[in-house]
Parts: structure tokens; sequence; C-alpha cells
């Protein structure tokens, strides 16, 4: 899998996800925050860092394809 921006990246304990509304999905769907922390481009906003279990990034991808659709319905 390309790595294309922080919502993908996978580090070797977490991974990050950027969009609040994604993570409270994952939140919703049992997975576990293991760290929250500011964004480096906007101190004022945190990325949320997921613990690694199978199915996780699945699930993030899965989300992030309803997000941009969702927005991508609302220009037409």
């Amino acid at each position: 899998m390309e790595i294309n921006n922080v919502d993908m990246a996978v580090l070797p304990k977490g991974k990050i996800v950027a969009e609040a509304s994604i993570a409270r999905k994952l939140l919703k769907d049992g997975y576990k925050i293991i760290d929250i922390k500011p964004k480096k481009d906007r101190p004022r906003e945190s990325v949320f860092i997921f613990e690694v279990v199978p199915g996780l990034v699945e699930k993030v991808e899965q989300y992030t394809v309803e997000r941009k659709n969702k927005f991508t319905k609302r220009e037409d």
C-alpha cells in the first residue's frame, strides 16, 4: 500500500488518524486510541493514534472512502 498522507501513515505501534469523524467511528467499532498528539501543521488540532490490530487499516480506508464520497456528493 502506498502512503500518500497522514491519514494512511502507519507507525510501528500505532496508526495515525487525522480526522476526528473517522476516529469517532473507530472508537464506536471498539478500536483503542493509544495516544493523541497535536497536528504538526495545525497545533490547535489533534491526530489520534490507534493501536494496530487486525482489520484497523481496512476500516480506516473504508471510512476515508465513505467520507470522500459524502463530500463529493455535496459538491454535485
